[in-house]
Parts: structure tokens; C-alpha cells; sequence
């Protein structure tokens, strides 16, 4: 059951780390279409 447990904790982590990653990258690519600045 710990090793489940430690699966899906772990899992939990890298779909919030792909979801964070996913709106960092739309985020930036929304500020580059507004301004050319970055």
C-alpha cells in the first residue's frame, strides 16, 4: 500500500508540474504576440 501510495503521489506531482509548465509557456507566448518586448 506505501508503494501506491508513492506512485500516486508521485504522479499527482508530475501532472501539476505539467500543467504549471504548460501555463507558464502560454502565458509567455501570449505576451510575446501582445509585445515584442521579451
Amino acid at each position: 500500500m506505501k508503494v501506491v501510495s508513492l506512485v500516486v503521489s508521485s504522479l499527482a506531482l508530475l501532472i501539476s508540474a505539467a500543467g504549471l509548465a504548460i501555463s507558464i509557456v502560454s502565458l509567455v507566448h501570449k505576451s510575446e504576440k501582445n509585445s515584442h518586448i521579451l
